[in-house]
């Protein structure tokens, strides 16, 4: 919708285009001043032509009052009466009557045009005022109606951001309930694995499952922000378009208001004027009147025969001449309003016809900003989701990568259960059995460090330096089992307190059954130590 209506004195322009620093174009200002200054103009050329154009007017009325006057007077001269009625004869006696007659025709001839004029100038007000009266009320209705267009502009931004606002905590949820459908996966495959490795490998997920959902969070919080941001802006935008439109409504509502009360209040002073004017002429004809004919009563006979019937030529060749002009002159007056009129109805066209091309402009250029600003929005949440479910596949797979690894560590040490099986048969070698089971052991779990190590440093190159100096501290040393063991053991019990997973066991001792060929018994060989016990 425009900011005015096509029958507003002053129609408003269309709102001002924004640039950077919350300013207005300065070009489409400049353009809006002239324009209103021209305007401005325009409407004191009317107003000038139409206070010449009464000056105008007034000047010919004066005029024919002075030419009438002139009449009168020649009348006046040319007309001497007997002294007295009873002297006259009796056809200069039917003429004084005639004259009397005429003259009373004249008085309310002028009686009536006086009235007609007031009577016109009355109408001609009351016009005006109705016409001025709906504007201001059609003015007001408009207001209200953009008001109304305005506040729906707004609710519908704030529900579209919360809309928003709702599908991306929708979204956060679901990876949340992803990420920990995941991790309970997880937990559940590397509970058939090895307590320490697991212990660690899930330590290592549980990191980065958390940076994992802090960076959800984070970007939700991101999108939530930017949405309530958008959803301010739109409203501080919709609340300042709304006190614009405003302010230049009351403007123009009391401009509108100053003019018809002034063109009011000249109306009923014009009227006021030319109803005194009238009744003063009046007046003055009939005392004119009654004062000539009583002087024509006066006059002498002889010299009034010739000059009445001159006077009676004259007067009525001058009556149909001032009745012409006379009624030029108001064909003149009416066509000149006429062409004022269609003037004004004109350019009344024209203004509405471009306030509702801008209306259109502006409604259109204010839909196509929402729907890009809602296009955005969209995009950068799919963006997020997209890299959120990026990060979740690279958890999973480096989940994968560790359990093959702790797959391939325990297949190692199933490996060297043969060799400690060896230990039955043969007690001298057994403590060279139990070395070299240890020492395969150890490479083993060496191995299965460094690959470790290998996959921490491939996922996080930043870590590198502080993973490998944490292994060289932590790792064994060849030859020593019983310090690899108590360490192995000390990490998996820390990580145990620092974590508190309720599927994680403390890790123990292996106790491979040795068989006794003497007895029948077997005999339980404790891998780390060596020792032996005895069972039947």
């Amino acid at each position: 919708m425009g900011l005015a209506d096509d029958r507003d004195l002053l129609p408003l322009g269309s709102g001002f285009d924004l640039v950077r620093k919350g300013g207005y174009d300065r070009a489409q200002v400049d353009e809006h001043l002239e324009r209103v200054d021209a305007d401005v103009r325009i409407l004191s050329s009317d107003r000038d032509a139409a206070v010449s154009q009464a000056g105008d007017l007034s000047r010919q009325l004066e005029s024919a009052r002075t030419e009438i006057e002139n009449l009168r007077g020649q009348v006046e001269r040319l007309s001497k009466p007997p002294t007295t009625l009873e002297g006259l004869s009796e056809r200069l006696q039917r003429m004084l009557r005639l004259a009397q007659d005429e003259a009373n025709d004249i008085r309310t001839r002028a009686e009536n045009d006086a009235a007609d004029t007031r009577s016109r100038a009355e109408r001609e007000a009351s016009a005006l005022r109705t016409r001025y009266e709906k504007l201001i009320a059609e003015l007001d209705a408009r207001r209200t109606e953009m008001e109304s267009e305005h506040t729906a502009a707004m609710d519908a931004a704030r529900a579209e951001g919360e809309r928003l606002t709702d599908a991306a905590k929708a979204e956060a949820a679901k990876l949340d309930e992803e990420s920990e459908a995941r991790r309970t996966q997880v937990e559940e495959d590397f509970e058939v694995a090895m307590a320490a490795r697991r212990t660690e490998a899930m330590r290592h997920l549980a990191e980065q499952e958390s940076t994992s959902k802090s960076e959800a969070e984070r970007r939700v919080r991101d999108a939530t922000e930017e949405a309530n941001r958008r959803l301010r802006e739109g409203t501080q935008e919709a609340h300042r378009r709304v006190r614009e439109a405003t302010d230049e409504s009351n403007r123009l509502h009391q401009e509108a208001t100053e003019y018809s009360e002034r063109v009011t209040s000249e109306t009923d002073e014009y009227a006021g004027r030319v109803t005194r004017e009238a009744d003063e002429y009046t007046q003055r004809v009939t005392r004119e009147t009654d004062e000539r004919a009583e002087r024509v009563t006066r006059e002498s006979t002889e010299a009034a025969e010739q000059r009445e019937r001159d006077s009676i030529a004259g007067a009525e060749k001058r009556d149909k001449d001032s009745t012409d002009k006379a009624e030029k002159l108001v064909a003149d007056a009416t066509e000149k309003a006429s062409l004022l009129v269609s003037d004004a109805d004109t350019r009344a066209a024209t203004r509405t016809a471009q306030a509702e091309e801008e209306s259109t402009r502006l409604v259109d250029e204010a839909r196509a900003d929402a729907e890009k600003r809602l296009g955005e929005t969209t995009e950068e949440c799919r963006r997020r989701v997209a890299l959120a479910d990026k990060q979740v596949a690279s958890l999973s797979e480096l989940r994968n990568t560790v359990a093959a690894k702790l797959r391939d560590a325990v297949g190692l040490l199933d490996q060297t259960t043969p060799l400690l099986d060896r230990l039955e048969n043969e007690d001298v070698e057994e403590e060279k059995l139990r070395e070299a089971s240890e020492q395969a052991r150890e490479d083993v779990r060496k191995q299965a460090a460094d690959s470790i190590a290998t996959d921490r440093r491939n996922q996080n190159p930043d870590e590198t330096s502080s993973t490998s100096g944490s292994s060289g501290k932590s790792g064994p040393a060849p030859g020593n089992s019983q310090d690899v063991d108590a360490a192995t053991d000390k990490i998996d019990r820390d990580d145990l307190r620092q974590n508190g997973n309720p599927f994680d066991q403390p890790t123990r001792r292996m106790k491979h059954p040795a068989h006794n060929p003497d007895n029948g018994g077997s005999t339980k060989v404790d891998a780390s130590t060596g020792n032996r016990s005895r069972s039947s």
